[in-house]
């Protein structure tokens, strides 16, 4: 399932003690709907660039921001508003920050923007929250699912894997919150244990990979590199347990 946001007060708050890596990768699915600035994941300090985020612009495109030895954004060149399921993954290696998308319709993913960045994350007293800023503003419209959370860079062919199913790549994985989307709390499956505490979004329908699809039911032994053609990663097609 996923979690449906409502574009005014609905939020999941994991709170300032989830790790807070120097260099790290944040993948998840959204559907946003509405042309609504909003923060479907963040791990900032209410009401400045401490941390890290990802926006949904007024102009209609999904940023991601981090605060080092400066602010630097990143910007995507689709456009996810209204426009279905989008898989994304935000990379920061300590010297370069990089965006990464596929629709739910393409298998391509792409690299769609980078920019230089150095030095270690300055979080101050983030609080990591999915659905608005950390100081209660900022509203995402939409829905959000299979939110992963590492404390390292992750490959191209991590990034693929994690894709169809976060918690197949478990090395340095220190959050991953599938949003149920019931209850009054949500799950980490990650050995943090850090649960989420959900304040009113509604249970939406998932997205077409992740763990609630038959996609999961993969033998990573059969795992092949994605190919690289034309400057993109194509994904190689684990092979199905049936």
């Amino acid at each position: 399932m996923a979690r449906l946001f409502n574009g005014t007060s609905d939020d999941i708050q994991m709170g300032t003690t989830v790790a807070k890596p120097n260099t790290f990768t944040v993948t998840f699915w959204i559907k946003a709907t509405g042309a609504t600035v909003g923060f479907p994941v963040n791990y900032r300090e209410g009401g400045i660039h401490r941390g890290w985020n990802a926006l949904i612009t007024a102009g209609n495109k999904l940023r991601f921001s981090t605060d080092a030895n400066a602010v630097i954004d990143t910007f995507s060149t689709s456009t996810v508003v209204d426009n279905g399921w989008w898989f994304a993954a935000m990379v920061y290696n300590g010297a370069t920050q990089g965006l990464y998308m596929s629709s739910a319709t393409n298998r391509v993913i792409n690299l769609e923007d980078s920019d230089t960045q150095t030095g270690n994350i300055d979080y101050g007293a983030a609080n990591f929250r999915i659905g608005e800023a950390s100081e209660g503003a900022s509203n995402y419209t939409g829905s959000v699912a299979e939110v992963g959370y590492w404390n390292r860079p992750l490959s191209f062919f991590e990034i693929t894997v994690a894709k169809r199913n976060v918690g197949m790549i478990s090395r340095g994985l220190i959050g991953y919150w599938p949003l149920w989307g019931s209850g009054g709390t949500e799950k980490d499956l990650s050995t943090s244990n850090n649960i989420g505490i959900v304040n009113a979004p509604t249970r939406a329908a998932h997205p077409p990979l992740g763990r609630y699809t038959i996609h999961n039911r993969y033998d990573i032994t059969q795992v092949i590199t994605p190919v690289l053609i034309g400057g993109k990663f194509f994904e190689s097609g684990p092979k199905r347990m049936y």
